[in-house]
């Protein structure tokens, strides 16, 4: 029979954007009568609520804007593919490629985390409510930042395969499928990993059993890792690294974190009629 071929291109384009702002003032500390500042000068919503929580009464729990949310995402793929009849034979090859970006805040709540728990306080009336009412706190903690991440993908997809009728009562297809699985990275090399192989004790702190600082150590970050190379002279002034932080926290892993790879899959198959 002659040869007959058909050919499909296809080119896909997605956009979603999530953006959840705080509303009003009501996400302020001056509206709630938080009198303590923050420990860090550094977010989006400066001198907003931190999130709070109050143990043993339900719906007691204030969430701050530093669980706001900015993700506009964009997603693009193109797929191509071909077939081909000639004789006893079906070829039929495509490929695919795909290329996401997400720009995110990381919600670290950096308007700080507060908690009112009487165990464990040791400035406490014995009830939860009355210590919020009292600012006696059991625990509180702060992001020193609410940084932002520039994420990125590319996958990427190919295959081949033919089918071949030796008879009539019997097809034998073969084919090969590649997959390049390639991991997120940040553009701008502001994401960091711990690595246990990295993790050196004697420079931990070291916390007594009632949680107290016993020692600060010399590295607070040991075992930490940063993927690429550091943050790029373009990016400098588009995202907020902790010098102290940077200067410790080695650089060098993958710049998704992890390895990309490879990945080949061949595929043998009979199919066979009985008389």
């Amino acid at each position: 029979m002659p040869a007959a071929g058909k050919a499909a291109m296809e080119v896909n384009g997605s956009w979603n954007g999530q953006r959840v702002p705080p509303f009003g003032d009501a996400w302020k500390r001056d509206t709630y009568g938080f009198a303590f500042p923050q420990v860090f000068d550094l977010g989006r919503y400066d001198e907003g609520i931190p999130d709070v929580s109050i143990s043993n009464f339900s719906n007691s729990s204030l969430t701050g804007p530093s669980q706001s949310l900015l993700s506009p995402t964009t997603d693009i793929t193109m797929s191509d593919t071909l077939s081909w009849l000639k004789d006893r034979h079906t070829t039929k090859t495509g490929v695919i490629v795909t290329r996401n970006r997400k720009d995110q805040n990381g919600r670290l709540a950096h308007t700080g985390s507060v908690a009112f728990n009487p165990n464990g306080n040791t400035n406490t009336t014995g009830n939860a409510l009355a210590d919020a009412l009292l600012g006696n706190f059991r625990t509180y903690s702060e992001g020193g930042d609410d940084p932002l991440g520039f994420f990125r993908f590319t996958q990427f997809g190919a295959y081949a395969t033919d089918t071949w009728r030796a008879r009539n009562n019997l097809s034998i297809e073969a084919g090969l499928r590649y997959e390049l699985a390639s991991p997120h990275y940040t553009m701008q090399n502001n994401l960091a990993n711990f690595d246990p192989a990295l993790y050196d004790p004697n420079a931990a702190a070291v916390l007594n059993p009632n949680g107290t600082i016993a020692s600060a150590g010399s590295d607070r970050y040991t075992g930490m890792i940063t993927g690429g190379n550091g943050v790029t002279a373009d990016f400098t002034n588009r995202v907020s690294v902790d010098p102290k932080a940077a200067a410790l926290i080695p650089t060098g892993a993958p710049r998704g974190l992890y390895e990309t790879y490879n990945l080949w899959m061949p595929r043998v198959s009979v199919a066979y009629t009985l008389n």
